[in-house]
């Protein structure tokens, strides 16, 4: 229970990090 619920997290915030990374690539352009 407690392995599978911390995969679980470890793969949200991964998609969370993807993310932050596309949203501050997106900035970069925008300020350019």
């Amino acid at each position: 229970m407690l392995k599978s619920f911390r995969e679980h997290w470890l793969q949200v915030s991964t998609l969370a990090m993807l993310g932050l990374d596309i949203v501050f690539i997106c900035l970069v352009l925008a300020a350019k």
